[in-house]
């Protein structure tokens, strides 16, 4: 948990150091250059943006590395053989309940439950 947290402090500190390094390289070169002050706000609105993509890009990293995960598991549950079942199931004395379906009808009649018709939730 606390890797996390020094992670993204890390992470933050990287977006603020780009964005002060870029505020003060086009400000430098806006005074004693030829840089336009527009370009100036432009390039550091840009820099700005680099912590939200760099934030951005670590999770779509993590989340990628958890679907993998889940692929590598599923794929070795599939290969492990299954164990013999020796046990007496009797379903039998299981009923199953009755289905039941709800049918709309779009006048001032609210949603009514039925036990027989065609469309089964």
């Amino acid at each position: 948990m606390k890797n996390g947290i020094y992670f993204h402090k890390s992470q933050d500190f990287v977006g603020a150091t780009v964005v002060l390094l870029s505020g003060l390289t086009t400000v430098l070169t806006s005074t004693f250059g030829s840089l336009p002050p527009s370009d100036v706000g432009l390039a550091i609105s840009y820099a700005l943006q680099v912590s939200i993509f760099l934030n951005l890009l670590v999770r779509f990293m993590a989340d990628t590395e958890m679907q993998m995960n889940a692929v590598e598991r599923v794929k070795y549950y599939t290969m492990l053989t299954t164990e013999p079942y020796e046990g007496n199931l009797d379903n039998s004395e299981f009923e199953a309940p009755p289905t039941l379906c709800y049918c709309l009808v779009i006048s001032r009649v609210p949603l009514i439950p039925f036990t027989s018709c065609a469309t089964t939730i």
